[in-house]
């Protein structure tokens, strides 16, 4: 995601945010200063105001995490946005829930309060010591600190380099897709238009409120005004016909009922409005 994306896409989220955040107060009123959401938005609304990017990981990194606990596993099909959603909150997790410990040193001295109370608790320890092992020390220290400086850079080029990597994998995954879904629906457009013209003539012949069990008609009307596919499909006989799955979608989608289907049904129908001895 560029710089200009990613500015965009914050744009957003906070105008989404400000929004809540309107709505909330409006229906508690008096009492949305001490609710904690309402509180949780105002800190979200701020954060990205002066894009504090700490506070909005560590809100993202509670969520997620809570989320997580609470989430259903997934039946089916998993969809490549869901995968790509779900390797983005594994990074966060991975990359930012030991740093938002409330109980790791990162948090504990993130504020001279917290510093300074573990300072003074190391103060009469340290006080206790020679001057010859405190300069000791303080030398095994200030090594440290340097040989850690340039680890801290190591990782940061590792994790440039990974982030940047997972961002080009996953954006050009996702293109793919799209071109590929563009690409699919385009070729069967003729095919969903022959699947749309048969479900009118097939509202008109049946003139009544459609049930589950008229998907057997539907069949029926379709094959009749459109034996062949203009796409290829792939039907149950492996010939050139519609596949049973296909408009059993379709007439799922459009009605909204649960498709039944007899072939005996099929039979009798054909006969009774389409035979020519009928």
């Amino acid at each position: 995601m560029s710089e200009a994306e990613l500015r965009e896409a914050m744009e957003e989220h906070l105008a989404q945010l400000e929004s809540a955040l309107k709505a909330q107060r409006k229906r508690l009123g008096a009492k949305a200063k001490n609710d904690p959401d309402t509180l949780k938005l105002e800190q979200l609304v701020g954060a990205l105001k002066i894009a504090d990017t700490k506070t909005i990981l560590r809100a993202a990194v509670a969520d997620i995490q809570a989320k997580r606990l609470n989430r259903k596993p997934r039946k089916g099909r998993v969809s490549l946005q869901d995968k790509i959603d779900e390797a983005y909150e594994e990074w966060i997790i991975r990359s930012k829930g030991l740093e938002y410990d409330p109980n790791s040193p990162i948090e504990l001295y993130s504020t001279e309060k917290g510093r300074q109370k573990r300072i003074d608790e190391l103060k009469p320890i340290l006080m206790s010591e020679s001057k010859e092992w405190l300069a000791q020390e303080l030398g095994y220290a200030a090594t440290t600190v340097e040989e850690l400086n340039q680890y801290v850079e190591v990782q940061r080029n590792e994790i440039r380099f990974l982030s940047e990597q997972f961002e080009s994998f996953y954006s050009g995954r996702k293109k793919t897709v799209q071109k590929q879904s563009k690409g699919k629906e385009k070729r069967f457009k003729e095919n969903n238009d022959c699947l749309k013209a048969a479900f009118k003539k097939f509202e008109k012949i049946l003139n009544r409120p459609i049930k589950s069990e008229d998907f057997s008609f539907y069949v029926v009307v379709l094959e009749h005004y459109f034996p062949i596919p203009p796409a290829p499909e792939i039907s149950d006989s492996g010939g050139e016909e519609w596949a049973i799955k296909t408009v059993r979608n379709y007439f799922e989608k459009a009605t909204g009922l649960s498709a039944k289907f007899s072939k005996r049904e099929v039979s009798r129908l054909k006969k009774e409005h389409f035979s020519d001895n009928r």
